[in-house]
């Protein structure tokens, strides 16, 4: 039986065993949602403590069980990131092989137990030495989610813009909905052609025969998701829209705030618009929405994915010492296969879910602003050109860069550019035929925009500049059906921070001006 002091001792090796997964959760802060991370965490507690006992049985004593779990809990779950780290830098590149890092795995956990076994007899020193490690393991992850989570201060909107403006609608007025549809990492037709060899003049000719104003030199204000959201949604650039941001900060809460409850957003439901949101299976999920469309995932199958990986699961999944059976193909036997695959589904179900929800509201009566991020054709790619889903041999991941979203590891530009092409012209034809309904269906003409929040990332460096290509990366499609009105306040370079300026102006009978449309690169 422990005693008191023991059993606090012994707390270290499940320390080594949620350690390293906060660490990766602290590394996608912003990205990731606590909800994605909880089964982990009780995973590695209850491996820990099954481990403690197999090893207590061996030892039968607590002390040297406690010593080898912490050492096994931390190789199972850092072996990843160790051979990552390894091909990062030149001179040990040599090493990182799986033959080579784990056989040398193994070869220290035996080592360490036979030690124990044998030769260890004084436990002390070592105890003390594991309790501090561990706990040092886990004051970086702590003091981070803490200050993310309960000393993060969100700042409210700037809205001294509106402030000279006319009148919202009228209550009894008849309002347009209006269709915010954000097709992430949409590039524009010039930029497609020349660096994809992909040509959309069909896609955007058809928008043009529908009404549609395309913004032919349109470009995004930054090159990041949550930077130009938040900037488009509030119709100001990210330095205004909050009181204080600090550059230096790894905070993205003001900015999935200002997402969440942006000025466009004030406006339209005090003019008595219904705001719509949509599960995004990303962070610019916006969940207090008026109505707000949760994927279920597909109920007709009879399939639960209870027990498959959420996105955070199937990342943590690729850093343990499974990873050689990833890179060396094993991950194609049925059940991890399955398992791996398990978010792909989830994330083109969703996207499917999206398209047919949208075409039904037309048939809703009331007036709706309807805000729709459909991560696509951004990574992952899911779809085929026809709609046929795509196989993965890699952890999910909504990176954006040729080497970890090309759907293969260590994939290449030209398997990025192949999939990127392939997924668009999929999503082309899901968003034209979406729009044509809404179209046909809405009693009021709406006004329906399209937009990219950047560009595609087969160019990208997250992280050198020089590196990136910034035409390929801001230039994005930005198109416009203004309720069938032709508009003189659109024009070809037209960026996202001006578009609710122009509809506001349009629409809501203010006389906002438009701001010089700018470019912003930013690092991750």
């Amino acid at each position: 039986m422990m005693n008191k002091t023991e059993f606090k001792l012994k707390l270290y090796p499940f320390i080594a065993g949620i350690a390293p997964i906060l660490v990766l959760f602290t590394g996608n802060l912003g990205e990731v949602e606590f909800s994605e991370v909880w089964r982990s965490l009780l995973s590695a507690i209850l491996l820990t403590a099954f481990a403690l006992l197999v090893t207590w049985l061996v030892f039968r004593n607590w002390s040297k069980a406690g010593l080898l779990t912490s050492i096994v809990m931390i190789s199972i779950l850092s072996y990843g990131h160790v051979y990552d780290g390894l091909k990062e830098i030149e001179v040990l590149i040599p090493f990182a092989r799986h033959r080579f890092l784990l056989v040398l795995n193994v070869l220290f956990i035996l080592g360490f137990g036979w030690l124990l076994w044998k030769k260890i007899k004084n436990t002390q020193p070592l105890e003390l030495f594991f309790t501090w490690f561990c706990v040092f393991m886990l004051v970086f992850p702590s003091y981070t989610l803490a200050r993310y989570y309960l000393f993060s201060n969100i700042e409210t909107v700037n809205t001294s813009v509106i402030s000279q403006s006319g009148s919202v609608i009228s209550q009894n007025e008849t309002k347009p909905d209006i269709y915010y549809i954000i097709l992430d990492g949409y590039g524009r037709a010039d930029t497609l052609k020349g660096f994809y060899e992909f040509d959309n003049s069909e896609f955007i000719s058809e928008l043009n025969r529908l009404g549609f104003y395309v913004a032919s030199d349109a470009t995004s204000n930054y090159p990041q998701t949550l930077l130009s959201l938040a900037s488009s949604l509030n119709f100001q650039y990210v330095e205004d829209t909050l009181v204080t941001l600090d550059p230096t900060s790894d905070d993205r809460r003001p900015l999935v705030d200002r997402i969440h409850h942006s000025h466009i957003r004030q406006i339209v439901e005090e003019s008595g618009y219904t705001f719509v949101s949509f599960d995004t299976g990303y962070v610019t999920s916006v969940e207090d929405a008026d109505i707000y469309y949760k994927y279920r995932g597909p109920q007709n199958t009879g399939q639960t994915y209870f027990f498959s990986m959420n996105s955070f699961e199937s990342l943590l999944f690729e850093q343990t010492i499974v990873r050689p059976l990833i890179d060396i193909g094993m991950i194609n036997q049925k059940y991890l296969k399955d398992t791996l695959e398990a978010p792909y589904i989830r994330h083109g179900g969703r996207v499917l879910f999206t398209f047919e929800t949208l075409a039904q509201l037309p048939k809703m009566d009331g007036d709706y602003f309807v805000f729709v991020h459909i991560i696509s054709p951004h990574p992952p790619f899911v779809f085929g050109k026809n709609g046929e889903l795509i196989s993965h041999t890699e952890a999910y991941t909504l990176g954006d860069t040729a080497e970890n979203a090309a759907g293969t590891r260590n994939g290449t530009r030209e398997d990025y550019i192949q999939g990127y092409t392939d997924q668009m012209t999929y999503v082309n034809s899901l968003t034209l035929k979406t729009i044509q309904t809404i179209l046909s269906e809405s009693e009021t003409p709406p006004i329906i925009i399209i937009q990219g929040d950047h560009g595609p990332g087969a160019y990208l460096d997250w992280s050198v500049k020089e590196k990136t290509n910034l035409k390929d990366r801001f230039s994005i499609l930005n198109a416009y059906y203004l309720a069938g009105r032709e508009s003189t306040s659109l024009y070809s370079s037209i960026s996202p921070v001006n578009t609710f300026r122009v509809v506001l102006n349009e629409f809501f009978g203010t006389h906002i001006e438009l701001l010089p449309d700018r470019n912003f690169f930013s690092l991750w």
